[in-house]
């Protein structure tokens, strides 16, 4: 199955030093090359150097501008797993960008004819990924999807967790300017792109759930630091844990104890409103509910079953009345798609996950100590 570990996808390094760079040599080979452009030192010594690589790295942008009275350096650098693999089916460890950096150093400086010094390397911007392999279509998991986003902090969104169409494929993304989240098919992003797909093993459909860090600010606030020696894989998968599977799975148990003791009093309140329609009162409540709310009300109509089932049942009828409830016809089956047990399936697999991840630290840390 395509790599199911926690990870960084692209990642945008600063701060590095200019050690040397050639002028003339890249001036020439930009003439040559549109992946080069060299702006050349102005009056007041202010340059800028862009360079899309695209094969050991993405880009490299460098140069000195003026802030204030003096001439300051800047160096930005982005990568991706997919500068290393060939593709970003897999995404990377930390220690896997550490190992290869220096690689990308000596390619630079060969290549391009810049050195640069990386001690003081920070991150900018990075991507944290985890691949959860579904049972089935990713399509089939739109509505437990939507749900769970609406689990994660409001101060990610100023409204409901909103889809885009790429090509067919539903991306759900919430964020602010600083973070975002973002679900999407990572299976069929990968179709469009290779005729066989990298690592992929089973008839379900991988989704990626990808935190967003836009900021250097919100990755020191994420994981302690941003200076690229001080972060560490635990850091990453410790925060993707707080972020993202605390939250969903502390929230959808809030979430089922709450619509519980709301379906139970919709019963009571469509029962008295009709003895005869109230399986219809409550399911157009819910159907109400959820159009208007944009996230799913309730996930199977098994939870309205539970909650009949906890009510007092003297006239010993509570059977003829869920039956009386699973006959209604609702739209597509909406709420007969075992949506309840696709969203406990990702939870089983973020403890597995869990545990992959510990038993990684723990023989890391086993392998640091010889």
């Amino acid at each position: 199955m395509i790599g199911e570990k926690i990870g960084v996808d692209k990642i945008t390094f600063f701060g590095m030093r200019i050690a040397a760079i050639d002028f003339e040599f890249l001036t020439e080979q930009g003439q040559h090359s549109s992946q080069i452009n060299v702006c050349t030192t102005s009056v007041d010594g202010e340059w800028r150097v862009e360079i899309a690589d695209n094969y050991m790295f993405g880009d490299l942008v460098l140069g000195q501008r003026l802030h204030g009275n003096q001439l300051v350096e800047y160096v930005r650098l982005t990568m991706s797993p997919t500068n290393i693999y060939g593709h970003n089916a897999d995404n990377l460890r930390w220690v896997d960008y550490a190992a290869c950096m220096g690689n990308v150093l000596d390619y630079i400086a060969s290549q391009y004819r810049i050195l640069l010094e990386a001690q003081n390397a920070r991150v900018m911007q990075m991507e944290i990924n985890c691949n959860i392999p579904l049972d089935g279509s990713y399509e089939d998991y739109d509505r437990v999807i939507r749900l769970l986003l609406s689990f994660l902090p409001r101060h990610l969104r100023n409204s409901q967790p909103y889809t885009v169409r790429d090509s067919g494929d539903t991306s759900h993304l919430i964020g602010n300017g600083s973070m975002g989240v973002r679900i999407y098919n990572k299976t069929a992003q990968m179709r469009k792109k290779f005729t066989k797909i990298p690592g992929l093993i089973g008839d379900g459909d991988v989704m990626r759930t990808e935190i967003s860090l836009r900021t250097s600010e919100k990755i020191v606030s994420a994981l302690g630091s941003n200076l690229a020696s001080e972060i560490t894989d635990q850091a990453i998968a410790a925060y993707y844990q707080r972020c993202i599977i605390d939250t969903m799975e502390r929230k959808y148990a809030i979430w089922s104890a709450q619509r519980q003791k709301e379906l139970i009093r919709l019963i009571q309140k469509s029962r008295k409103a009709s003895s005869k329609n109230w399986h219809h009162l409550v399911m157009e409540y819910i159907r109400n509910r959820s159009e208007h709310d944009g996230i799913p009300y309730i996930l199977d109509i098994e939870q309205v079953a539970d909650a009949l089932r906890l009510l007092p049942d003297k006239n010993r009828n509570c059977n003829r009345s869920i039956r009386a409830l699973m006959g209604i016809q609702i739209e597509q089956d909406l709420y007969h798609r075992q949506d309840c047990a696709k969203i406990q399936q990702i939870f089983d697999f973020f403890s597995r996950n869990r545990e992959t991840e510990r038993n990684t630290n723990v023989t890391q840390a086993q392998n640091m100590a010889k």
